[in-house]
């Protein structure tokens, strides 16, 4: 290890100890999860010890879902030789992967884990089946998205699709909202029971998910069940999904979206308007797919070294197109 690396990690855990001594109230009352959390997404004292007493308003919620998809990835490496094999979904063991050992996840990991965050902060969290719009909307749901109510007023929170939103959209119908990236959204209804999440994309308003309209036995809104589902988990990892026939790793933040598709690293900057442009470049190496992944996403090469991109660059080039 260079000197570099451990004077950096000395002065994090300097700041670490510090943090515990001049943290709000509401702060230190944290739990382990809860620091955990802050010290992977880099909140110390510029975004925490701003007040005597930080509110965990709207404001709070915006600035934790930024943070969230600017720090950690959107990635199914679990499912391409990752270290540690198939996905779990027991909070502690998402914690540990994803916080403790810096790799990132997809919604039923990343979701689940900030919404226990968002619950230890007193915000009220609903966990909500979805479906991703594949042209059409003829399959089961496979994503979780997150409906998180302030006094009166819900929010849609996703941490987990990808290119979401980089801040909550309102729970209000046929809203055109612009989040600080320049995506427009909107939520609208779809006949008697089902809300349909579009966004305005090649000029026009375009689905991207569905979910029931009423609450049901599949909405959660008291501490995490693994078991309630592990129905959805199941259906990703079946070896006919895209899912399971395509590496991808995305991390956006306002000015940029980066995502490893397959064998190619596509950047966008800016991410929206007439000005956004697209580059792909190639990887035609398991070193070149395995660096880009500890120098773009932060993934140590410990967590990567079984990686098989052999099968990946077999697939058809169109399992890529949306990312």
């Amino acid at each position: 290890m260079s000197n570099s690396n451990i004077s950096f990690g000395l002065i994090l855990r300097i700041v670490s100890l510090l943090s515990v001594l001049v943290l709000p109230v509401q702060v230190t009352a944290m739990s382990s999860l809860s620091k955990r959390y802050f010290a992977r997404m880099g909140y110390y004292s510029s975004q925490l010890l701003t007040q005597k007493e930080r509110p965990f308003d709207f404001s709070f919620l915006c600035e934790l879902t930024e943070a969230h998809l600017g720090t950690i990835p959107f990635e199914n490496l679990a499912q391409h030789g990752g270290k540690g094999g198939p996905v779990k979904l027991d909070i502690e063991s998402i914690a540990e992967k994803v916080l403790d050992r810096r790799r990132g996840g997809f919604c039923l990991e990343l979701n689940t884990l900030f919404g226990e965050l968002l619950r230890e902060l007193d915000y009220k969290v609903t966990k909500i089946p979805s479906i991703v719009y594949k042209g059409e909307f003829d399959h089961p749901a496979t994503h979780v998205t997150l409906i998180v109510t302030i006094e009166s007023t819900k929010y849609m929170v996703d941490v987990g699709f990808g290119e979401s939103p980089i801040h909550p959209l309102e729970y209000v119908f046929d809203k055109e909202q612009i989040t600080p990236e320049g995506m427009k959204s909107r939520i609208v209804r779809q006949g008697d029971e089902d809300v349909v999440l579009e966004w305005f994309k090649d000029g026009e308003w375009q689905p991207r998910l569905l979910w029931k309209l009423e609450p049901s036995l599949q909405m959660q809104t008291g501490p995490h069940q693994p078991e309630d589902w592990q129905g959805l988990l199941d259906l990703v990892y079946d070896p006919g999904t895209n899912f399971s026939n395509k590496l991808i790793v995305c991390k956006v933040t306002r000015e940029k979206k980066l995502t490893l598709s397959g064998s190619k690293l596509k950047c966008t900057v800016p991410r929206f308007g007439s000005e956004s442009k697209l580059t792909v470049r190639e990887l035609s190496t398991l070193e070149e797919v395995r660096q880009i992944l500890k120098d773009e996403y932060g993934i140590a090469e410990s967590e990567t070294e079984q990686v098989d991109i052999g099968k990946i660059k077999e697939q058809d080039p169109s399992l890529f197109a949306g990312f």
